[in-house]
């Protein structure tokens, strides 16, 4: 069993974590860790919530951004 299975069905926590970061890796089109207003577009619940979890104002969402997105 791979190391990453065995966490994930010891702390489901992780395996929300893995998936978050999947989906945070596959709207990050330019990599550069950070999702701006046009990555995010097409997905209209984020995209309307995006200046609310902006919590610094830098106009892009960090993966703690993100996460705290996905946690609401």
């Amino acid at each position: 069993m791979k190391a990453i299975t065995l966490i994930t069905l010891l702390f489901p926590a992780a395996l929300a974590l893995a998936d978050g970061n999947k989906i945070f890796d596959a709207l990050d089109k330019d990599g550069n860790g950070a999702l701006s207003p046009a990555e995010v577009a097409t997905e209209t619940a984020l995209s309307a919530a995006f200046e609310k979890y902006d919590s610094n104002g830098d106009g892009q969402l960090s993966r703690t951004e993100f996460a705290a997105y996905l946690n609401q």
